[in-house]
């Protein structure tokens, strides 16, 4: 028997308006915790703590594991000993999967590297100053209480869709009406900075939602049978249209209902996905909440559906897919004169694309005999230079697409990049260590650059062509004199992993470097010393770092799927830059125009770790390459409009090109002409989708869908034969 959770007992009121809170932290910090408990409960809050100091007994997990299961929010005290202890750091994970909202407070500063990365973007209530502690509890209270009404749901129904999960998700225990009504209005209502429901939750939800239509097809069938037992033929077919008519309406007025949730949910997805940077998803997914006549989609026109397809088709930043490579996409890099892009991948080929099109130019480039790691253009264009786990780098003509020459062989390990000096006369390779050829024949120029005491991982020229910079998995980037062939300096030492990339400045003062420590560093040229901190925002290994052609941006490019933009001169992402200047009291900003300007500082998109990602030559645009078998292109600041701060409920107000519709049908028309993607298989099951793409799709022919595979199998379901999906 399903358990309302919405409505509460009349008796049980006061208890229901009070905040359930578990209190995470340190049997060090105990005195603290306890302070805290005794305020908070004096301000209207439930407490739910654990005293207890034996940890050694499985009943003793499970009663927290209820404890927090049982909470609106957790308050996790940070301190050294908290962020060192593996019961808190349980304690967070376990929260962090049932997607409760967290309040971190400090009582005791500890390193920002040591604190759970669910608790390390959240903004932190200070408590380390006794004398600014009720000010901290006043800050506490009101986010402990932000709609709260919405979070006591988040718990019950969390806690129900566990326990049937837990069960083995029994039908008995799902929702049926009225309570199923109310958790689809509630999982539809989301406010903007509320935890997501859990992915049981809304799996709860839709299963509740197709149990409820099969028992009323039941009920209506078993009602037709026994009435047409007791009455003449002529009352049965009368009452049979009656009740059809009515059961049709009852249909349409459910469906119709279960479709303004779905859309309700959805522009909630979308605005999540442009906070993370990903308003090619966003747009798709707002999309699936709107009707659609042009493809035979049918269900209620939603205002916010359609708000946020207009809030994600102005921050699309996210342009072409180029798709063709068989394997992972290791680097892409534009022509110098930015019409063309060339990337190599481990299919053992080069590709050139039209950088306008996104479309593939001619054959691809083929000849190495293993996976290709880097291409890249000769300052005249004419050229292209390839590296290879072959074992060598090869020249090819950029117009024919023919080799040139003989392969560029070493010492036969794999060539990790190759790259023209800015007078075309030279090619710096690193193969394990750092050579350099004649460009023209083709032939080594001296011994190999040494000094390093790993692997060298990467070599580039300086803008002047003077020098010589190396990365290395010894942590350190070192520089070289061309001529003398002698090292410059001491190493440029800071990294605490490889370091995977190096690149200069466009005026040649500035290195900025990459590394497998989750960082980018910004360095001077002449003094060799790191400037200022480094650019750490990161989720995952950075595998490469370049300037804008102005030196004033950088984009990295990360194992986590992303790429990201960051101010060369604070080093800052633009959200750590409003988050100071909020901090400092330079000015009040909008939460909503926060998270807009996050997600303006990511580009999000790929299915895999992307490899590398270099601005175009007028810095207009930012090229990507993934090991989702793609390169896209990207606006590098977004170009459909421009936005300021002002009061509206979304924080921003859109001006200069935005355009007007005349409808809903056009709007969506467009939507679909300029996304330049699909969801992918995967992604509609993330989503909860149908699992079958539309039709628009394969017949727009937006990857994946762009296949023949796809296209068969669209013809065969129209023909109405039976035919499995293609797989991606």
């Amino acid at each position: 028997m399903a358990v309302p959770f919405i409505q509460h007992p009349q008796g049980d009121a006061d208890q229901a308006r009070r905040t359930k809170v578990f209190i995470s932290y340190s049997r060090a910090d105990g005195p603290f915790a306890d302070s805290l408990a005794t305020v908070l409960e004096a301000r209207g809050c439930e407490i739910l703590i654990d005293r207890s100091d034996i940890y050694a007994f499985e009943a003793w997990w499970q009663r927290i594991e209820a404890l927090i299961a049982r909470s609106d929010a957790v308050v996790f005290v940070i301190s050294p000993d908290a962020v060192a202890s593996d019961v808190c750091h349980k304690e967070v994970a376990f929260a962090a999967s049932l997607n409760k909202r967290f309040a971190p407070v400090v009582y005791r500063r500890a390193d920002d590297a040591a604190i759970p990365q669910a608790l390390s973007r959240l903004n932190f209530i200070f408590f380390d100053d006794e004398a600014q502690f009720d000010q901290g509890i006043d800050r506490l209270v009101e986010a402990l209480h932000t709609d709260i009404d919405w979070i006591r749901t988040h718990t019950e129904v969390g806690e129900q869709a566990r326990r049937w999960d837990a069960a083995g998700r029994p039908r008995g225990l799902l929702l049926r009406s009225p309570v199923l009504e109310q958790a689809e209005h509630w999982i539809g209502s989301r406010p903007q900075n509320a935890p997501l429901p859990t992915e049981d939750t809304q799996a709860f939800i839709e299963l509740s939602r197709g149990g409820a239509t099969t028992r009323r097809n039941v009920l209506t069938g078993s009602l037709a049978a026994g009435f047409a037992g007791a009455t003449g033929l002529a009352g049965v077919a009368f009452w049979q249209r009656s009740i059809a008519v009515q059961n049709e309406a009852q249909a349409i007025s459910e469906r119709d209902r279960a479709l303004r949730t779905q859309s309700l949910f959805l522009a909630d997805l979308v605005s999540q996905q442009v906070a993370a940077g990903n308003a090619g998803t966003a747009l798709l997914l707002a999309l699936e909440g709107l009707p659609d006549a042009a493809a035979g989609s049918a269900r209620p026109a939603v205002y916010e559906a359609e708000d946020a397809l207009r809030l994600a088709w102005v921050v699309l930043r996210e342009r072409k897919v180029l798709t063709g490579h068989e394997g992972e996409v290791k680097s892409a890099a534009f022509s110098r004169d930015g019409n063309r892009i060339v990337t190599a991948s481990v299919d053992k080929t080069a590709r050139l694309w039209d950088a306008d099109t996104g479309r593939p130019i001619g054959e691809p480039l083929r000849g190495h005999q293993d996976q290709v790691l880097s291409a890249a253009f000769s300052p005249d264009d004419t050229r292209i230079v390839t590296a290879s786990a072959d074992g060598t780098a090869l020249l090819w003509d950029a117009k024919t697409g023919r080799p040139i020459g003989e392969p560029l062989r070493g010492r036969g390990y794999h060539v990790l990049s190759a790259a023209f000096s800015p007078d075309g006369d030279r090619i710096v390779t690193a193969d394990g260590t750092v050579r350099l050829w004649d460009a023209k024949t083709g032939r080594p120029i001296g011994e190999p650059l040494t000094g390093h005491e790993y692997h060298v991982l990467s070599a580039a020229f300086s803008p002047d062509g003077k020098r010589i910079l190396a990365v290395c998995s010894d942590h350190t980037a070192r520089l070289w004199d061309v001529e003398t062939r002698k090292q410059i300096g001491e190493p440029l030492r800071g990294h605490e992993d490889s370091v995977t990339s190096a690149a200069f400045s466009p005026d040649g003062k500035r290195i900025v470097t990459a590394s497998f420590d989750y960082t980018a560093r910004l360095w001077d040229v002449e003094t060799g010393k790191q400037i200022g901190e480094p650019l750490g925002d990161h989720d995952s290994h950075v595998e490469s770092a370049a300037f804008n052609p102005d030196g004033k941006r950088i984009v990295t490019a990360c194992l986590d799927n992303t790429a990201r933009l960051w101010d060369a001169d604070t080093h800052r992402p633009i959200m750590k830059i409003m988050k100071k200047m909020e901090k400092d009291n330079i000015g009040y900003l909008d939460p909503h125009y926060s998270k807009l300007l996050a997600g303006l500082q990511t580009l999000s998109g790929h299915l895999r770790p992307v490899r590398t990602a270099a601005f175009s030559p007028d810095g207009n645009r930012i090229v990507t390459a993934s090991e989702d078998k793609t390169a896209r292109l990207w606006e590098a600041e977004p170009g459909s409009a421009a936005f300021r701060l002002d009061g509206n409920p979304m924080g921003i107000t859109w001006f200069s090109q935005a355009r007007n519709f005349s409808g809903t049908q056009e709007l969506v028309a467009h939507a679909k002409a300029i996304a330049p993607r699909c969801l992918s298989l995967a992604e509609r099951k993330k989503f909860f989708l149908d699992p079958e793409p539309p039709a628009w799709y394969i017949e727009m022919e937006k990857w994946p869908y762009h296949t023949p595979a796809w296209k068969q199998w669209l013809a065969d379901r129209k023909a109405g034969k039976p035919v499995e999906m293609p797989t991606e």
